[in-house]
């Protein structure tokens, strides 16, 4: 966020009934996401940290892949959560895939321990053999990218009281708070040459992908099959979703119906303040944004959940940052069980001492499988 200045449904077969999301019991790496030592928030060496100790107790749930460096030279790693065993990247593994990020903008801390605790709550209650964590696990392939901006994020930790940068480190501009390229406006759609200055917040760079972050991104993607993606921003609780750079409301509006219902239905559970384009909820346009590109290029159905409270700043107090996270796991949640099949009610009728249900596929993927969801509402 800038600083204000004032598709088709299949046939379906078995059933699982997914009830809810439970609260389990947090381990105590959860302290390092709301005690750590930037501002409450962990530090790019404690967040890395938690992602190694991960990797060394949990190898056949978690992965690690390197898929680009930062312009500093910096690792960017993407983590691959999904119970598969062999079957990852074999010709028989096509569990719908999901893409969470986090960090695009490096004072964004709070979407950083959203996508940690994501990866440590489903780790954990994996473990604990919760029937959620069962089900999104076997059933879903969820890639993490914790820090697409890791040099902006190491920029501000060293000025812990003066938090400011936003962009890359790319040297544009003679203030080094103001330097970088914003890499949320660094993709093709509606990117245009000089719209932003070298020293502005949303300076969008010499040409479309032009930073290493995005070709990161930009190749990553490439070779994946993103059914849906969240990239976490903050703050405020505000859902941002295609097209961002539209002017208008109405200019805005999906061609395709059947994602502007999608849509819907992910607020209606997500339940954010504000929901829609940018020039709705943030209150301008946003140009060479990533979500834009990820829709239209990919037609992947892509969303910037804004977290956090919407009144406040960057750095919330610590005693937020747990409520924060789990309200966007929840979502998340959300999300990844839509990615595939998802069957909703959507007619009753009675017959006799029996009922007939009409069944609909809300989700993102055909239906196929051993195991299947389907979502009841207004029981008893």
């Amino acid at each position: 966020r800038v600083r204000s200045s004032t598709r088709s449904r299949a046939p379906r077969r078995h059933l699982l009934l997914l009830l809810g999301l439970r609260n389990a019991s947090a381990g105590d790496w959860t302290d390092t996401l709301d005690h750590g030592g930037f501002r409450g928030f962990p530090t790019y060496e404690e967040a890395n940290g938690l992602l190694d100790g991960w990797l060394d107790s949990y190898p056949m749930l978690l992965r690690r892949e390197q898929i680009g460096q930062s312009y500093e030279g910096r690792s960017i790693f993407a983590y691959r959560l999904a119970a598969a065993g062999a079957d990852v990247g074999s010709a028989r593994w096509d569990k719908p895939q999901v893409l969470f990020t986090a960090l695009m903008h490096s004072r964004e801390p709070a979407s950083l321990t959203v996508v940690l605790y994501i990866i440590g709550h489903l780790l954990e209650t994996y473990r604990g053999q919760s029937p959620e964590s069962l089900y999104v696990l076997e059933n879903r392939d969820l890639w993490f990218i914790p820090f697409v901006n890791p040099d902006g994020y190491i920029a501000n930790q060293l000025t812990p009281q003066h938090p400011v940068v936003r962009k890359n480190r790319r040297p544009t501009c003679p203030n080094k708070f103001k330097s970088g390229v914003d890499i949320n406006r660094n993709f093709p759609l509606a990117w245009r040459r000089g719209r932003f200055p070298p020293c502005g917040e949303e300076y969008q760079g010499a040409a479309p992908f032009s930073e290493p972050e995005t070709q990161a991104l930009k190749i990553f993607c490439d070779r994946s099959a993103f059914v849906a993606a969240m990239n976490f921003h903050t703050f405020g609780s505000m859902l941002t979703h295609p097209y961002n750079y539209a002017t208008t409301v109405q200019a805005s509006r999906l061609q395709n119906s059947d994602d502007n219902e999608i849509y819907s239905e992910l607020q209606s559970a997500f339940k954010f303040d504000l929901f829609g384009p940018a020039i709705k909820t943030v209150g301008y346009t946003a140009p060479g944004e990533s979500d834009d590109w990820l829709y239209h290029a990919k037609g992947i159905i892509s969303m910037s959940p804004e977290v956090g409270p919407e009144s406040g700043n960057f750095f919330p107090p610590a005693k937020e940052i747990a409520g924060i996270d789990h309200r966007n796991y929840v979502r998340a949640m959300h999300l990844a069980v839509k990615a595939g099949c998802e069957l909703s009610v959507v007619q009753t009728q009675q017959a006799g001492s029996s009922a007939i249900l009409e069944l609909r596929n809300t989700g993102l993927r055909a239906c196929s499988g051993d195991s299947l969801v389907v979502t009841l509402g207004g029981l008893p």
